[in-house]
């Protein structure tokens, strides 16, 4: 028994030195940090589809995001779930510290995580612990809420080691400044947290897990003198700020003090990619900051501007014209017929759609000429629509009856985070990987040298393979993967809700909600050829 359980452990270990790579990004350090382990989680519900099996896939999602995130070693889930049952420790009952004690101490495992996950009205809620065996306290703590289970995870994470760095060790360090000017007017308060939600997915998505990346919200009616002074370096600073930032009491007359403030005193660093972006949903006088367009642009700041429901024609008009990209938010809402059939409309800069769109609208229902899209029709005789009354304007101009409608919704994180994918600084293709799980293949992009060794020593050998999906219309299935890649996890390891195949990446799913940003996806598949980038340049991928 106790060899069996040695040589288990030192097949953990062995993982343990595996590195795993997420783009450029190592999730190893040399000297690993203490080991963790996460215990499946208590489960609260008054729905009987959620027991305790999703305590457990819930352990293995947050433990993963530790992993990848702060590099945190992770005490092996199989090894654990024979722990538990030898040491009569039941996760779905009382737990007492006695019992961790001795399994901390028997298993040379330094910190204990335990918690319990509760199902609510809007999403879930967590309350966590992590245990110290040495010292037998309680060293951290956190409460968290989140509307899907990933959210959850990365929150719980953060919350729980704010004081452990991310991983810093990366082959390549892009430097990013971002600043955003934000309405936080009362005109914002219909979509003020998903402008919040969008800001933490823009920045989550662009950056190399934070390496070197400054950020800068400013707020468009004055606060606390803090924010948008002081650089924002890391994902929890963010996410702090973003807290002290609320509604406030005013009305936003013009943007010139912001746009001049951006413009002249932030120190744009000179090696950096510079963003601007500008979220607006108030009606003011957008043209009187026009003229400090050209001193950003002199500082090659790359300027975004999202526009809200309630901006008027010459408002979008006078945005179009100071930044280089413009998006106008869309609102969409499911209603229903008098026959219980689905009706999906559509609100986009005051003009009404309708049509079976999928998630096709998350992109925006027109195009960069303003005609709608093919999967769209536009009901004539809205203009300058009041999108938050979509459900009483739309019978009135289709002459659909409508019963009743869901709850509206936007495309903001969706926009932020196809902002974070315009402007990411890629680095070289050095090869591409032939991914085949037996019916379908797709192309990955390398362009880390680490990722290309890994894959060459285990070609034809079946694996999980974390991969992040981008809508391609240029690429076979429309459907290409950006440059990144996770190898060596143990599939038990992988929580299924983690777990898709080719198929389903194919068919569009998971490309909006999944752990981190943009969503990563483990696929069991083969690697089937490489092809590596010769050392004459081919004038194509230039």
């Amino acid at each position: 028994m106790v060899q069996e359980y040695n040589t288990q452990r030192n097949i953990m270990l062995y993982f343990k030195k595996i590195f795993f790579i997420i783009s450029s990004i190592s999730l190893f350090s040399s000297s690993l940090l203490a080991d963790i382990a996460v215990l499946p989680y208590k489960v609260e519900s008054a729905d009987s589809s959620y027991d305790e099996a999703l305590g457990t896939e819930y352990a293995k999602l947050v433990a993963l995001a530790m992993y990848m995130q702060k590099g945190i070693a992770i005490y092996s889930h199989d090894l654990l779930e024979k722990d538990l049952h030898e040491f009569s420790i039941d996760p779905q009952g009382v737990v007492e510290s006695y019992k961790l004690d001795m399994l901390g101490k028997s298993r040379y495992i330094d910190r204990i995580q335990i918690g319990t996950l509760t199902k609510t009205k809007k999403g879930f809620a967590v309350k966590s612990i992590v245990y110290e065996v040495a010292t037998q306290k309680i060293v951290s703590r956190c409460t968290e809420y989140a509307d899907t289970l990933y959210e959850l995870a990365l929150s719980e994470m953060r919350s729980l080691y704010l004081n452990y760095p991310d991983n810093p060790l990366t082959l390549q360090k892009n430097a990013y400044d971002i600043a955003f000017i934000v309405d936080n007017s009362y005109s914002a308060k219909p979509e003020w947290k998903d402008i919040k939600r969008g800001i933490i997915s823009l920045c989550d998505s662009i950056s190399d897990n934070w390496s070197d990346m400054r950020v800068y919200v400013v707020p468009m009616l004055s606060q606390s003198k803090k924010i948008g002074v002081q650089a924002i370096t890391s994902a929890t600073t963010l996410d702090d700020a973003l807290q002290e930032l609320s509604l406030t009491k005013g009305i936003v007359k013009s943007i010139t003090p912001q746009m001049n403030y951006v413009a002249k005193s932030l120190p744009w660093r000179k090696d950096a990619k510079k963003l601007l972006v500008l979220i607006a949903a108030s009606s003011c006088n957008y043209n009187e900051a026009r003229s400090l367009r050209f001193i950003l642009k002199k500082n090659n700041v790359n300027i975004i501007a999202i526009g809200a429901a309630k901006l008027t024609h010459n408002d979008r008009v006078a945005l179009v014209n100071i930044a280089d990209s413009y998006y106008d938010i869309t609102y969409h809402q499911r209603m229903y017929d008098l026959t219980g059939n689905p009706v999906d409309v559509f609100c986009e800069a005051g003009r009404i759609f309708h049509g079976d769109a999928g998630e096709r609208w998350r992109s925006g229902v027109t195009t960069r000429t303003k005609a709608a899209k093919p999967f769209v029709a536009e009901v004539f005789g809205g203009k300058e629509t009041n999108c938050y009354e979509l459900s009483a304007i739309y019978p009135k101009l289709s002459s659909i009856q409508i019963l009743n409608s869901q709850i509206l919704e936007n495309n903001i994180v969706d926009i932020c985070e196809m902002i974070a994918s315009a402007n990411v600084v890629q680095g070289k293709t050095i090869a591409r990987a032939l991914l085949s799980d037996g019916g379908y293949s797709l192309w990955l992009t390398v362009a880390d040298e680490r990722v290309l060794s890994y894959l060459t020593q285990n070609q034809n050998m079946r694996m999980y393979i974390g991969i992040s999906p981008k809508q391609d219309v240029t690429a076979p299935y429309g459907v290409g993967l950006l440059p990144v890649a996770v190898t060596g996890v143990p599939g038990s390891h992988i929580p299924s809700m983690l777990k898709m195949n080719l198929k389903d990446i194919i068919e569009h799913k998971g490309f909006k909600k999944g752990l981190f940003h943009p969503p990563l996806w483990f696929v069991p598949v083969t690697v089937k050829q490489i092809i590596v980038a010769g050392s004459r340049d081919d004038i194509r991928n230039k």
